[in-house]
């Protein structure tokens, strides 16, 4: 049986990013996909966003290593009492 092993690379430094041990995938991964997790939202300061998926089989193993590049995700803040440099911000 095939075992996928995730991991979590932050796409701005390319250091290996740790989820919360609660964390899991159902599937892999699709691009522009968040990760609400509170380990990934501590790091990041909100969700992350999945910029890139690649999938390497390990050698001599069934398992399949897929390596997610995440960074955080920005997104504009529609409210009008907000001052204009703060209308956007890391979530």
């Amino acid at each position: 049986m095939t075992h996928y092993i995730y991991r979590l690379i932050d796409s701005n430094t390319g250091e290996e990013v740790e989820a919360s041990e609660a964390f899991t995938f159902v599937d892999v991964p699709l691009i522009g996909h968040h990760l609400i997790d509170a380990a990934l939202i501590q790091h990041y300061g909100g969700p992350a966003i999945v910029n890139q998926v690649n999938e390497n089989k390990v050698p001599e193993s069934t398992d399949i290593e897929v390596l997610v590049s995440i960074s955080a995700v920005s997104e504009l803040l529609n409210d009008d009492d907000i001052d204009r440099d703060q209308g956007y911000r890391r979530s």
